[in-house]
C-alpha cells in the first residue's frame, strides 16, 4: 500500500511552507509571542485568502470540499513554522462542532460567512496566489521606466523598446484577463481556472520575449551590463 501524499497533497504542502516561510518568520512569531496581540491578525488573513479555512468544510456550506488529508498537510505546515494563528480551535474544533453537532441555522451561517471568504478572494488556493499582481505572473508588465533610466536606449534603439513597452502591456492585461472575475464553485472550476491562468503565463512569455529578445540583441555592451544585473529585470514595475 502507498501512504505517500498525492501530488496534489505535495503541491498543497509546498504551497503552504512558501507561504508561511515569507509571511511567518521567526522575527514575526516572536514579536506575537512577546507582545499584547493574541495572534498575527495578518497573518491569519492572509491563510483566509489563500483558503485553508475551508480546506474539509463541504462546498455546501462555502469550504473547498478537500478533506482531512489536506487539512493534515497544512497542519503540518503550521506547526512546523509556529504560525501564531487561532487556527487549531476555529479550524480543527469550533468548525468541525458546526458540521457535526450544529444546527441548520448555524450552518447557514457557516455558509454565509464561506461565500464572504470568496467573494474577498476571487478563488483559493494556489489560484489566489497565481492572480496576486505581486506574484510571478506579473512579470509580463516589464518595469519599462527603469529600463529606460538605466540602459537609457538610443535613438536607434528606440523603436525596438517601444515594440517592447507595447508588447509587456500586451501581455499584462491578456494576463490579467485570464483571472477569474468571480467566486469559482467547486473543486473543478478552481483547477480549470489554474490551468487557464497557467496557460495565459505560458501566451505572455512567448508574446514577450521575441520584443526582448530583439531590444536585448540591439544594446551595446554596457548597456547590457546594467541590464544584466541580478533581479532587475523581475522587479515590481516602480521608477
Amino acid at each position: 500500500m502507498n501512504f505517500d501524499f498525492s501530488a496534489d497533497q505535495k503541491s498543497l504542502r509546498e504551497q503552504a511552507r512558501k507561504f508561511l516561510g515569507e509571511h511567518a518568520s521567526s522575527t514575526r512569531v516572536r514579536r506575537i509571542l512577546e507582545g499584547a496581540a493574541p495572534y498575527d491578525v495578518d497573518l491569519w488573513k492572509g491563510m483566509g485568502e489563500m483558503g485553508w479555512m475551508g480546506t474539509a468544510i463541504p462546498e455546501i456550506h462555502g469550504g473547498a470540499g478537500f478533506g482531512y488529508l489536506e487539512l493534515c498537510v497544512i497542519a503540518e505546515e503550521l506547526g512546523r513554522s509556529l504560525a501564531p494563528t487561532p487556527f487549531a480551535s476555529t479550524i480543527y474544533l469550533a468548525a468541525e462542532a458546526l458540521q457535526i453537532a450544529g444546527s441548520d441555522a448555524q450552518k447557514k451561517r457557516l455558509s454565509a460567512i464561506g461565500a464572504t471568504a470568496s467573494r474577498r478572494s476571487p478563488a483559493a488556493g494556489g489560484l489566489a496566489a497565481l492572480c496576486d499582481p505581486r506574484a510571478a505572473g506579473s512579470f509580463a508588465q516589464l518595469p519599462v521606466d527603469r529600463i529606460a533610466q538605466t540602459v537609457r536606449p538610443t535613438q536607434q534603439q528606440q523603436a525596438a523598446f517601444d515594440t517592447l513597452k507595447a508588447a509587456s502591456a500586451s501581455a499584462a492585461a491578456a494576463l490579467q484577463a485570464s483571472c477569474p472575475a468571480m467566486a469559482l464553485e467547486t473543486p473543478v472550476d478552481r483547477l480549470d481556472a489554474v490551468a487557464k491562468r497557467l496557460d495565459g503565463m505560458v501566451q505572455a512569455a512567448k508574446s514577450v520575449r521575441p520584443a526582448l529578445g530583439a531590444f536585448y540583441a540591439a544594446l551595446s555592451d554596457e548597456q547590457k551590463a546594467r541590464f544584466n544585473i541580478p533581479g532587475f529585470s523581475t522587479n515590481a514595475a516602480a521608477p
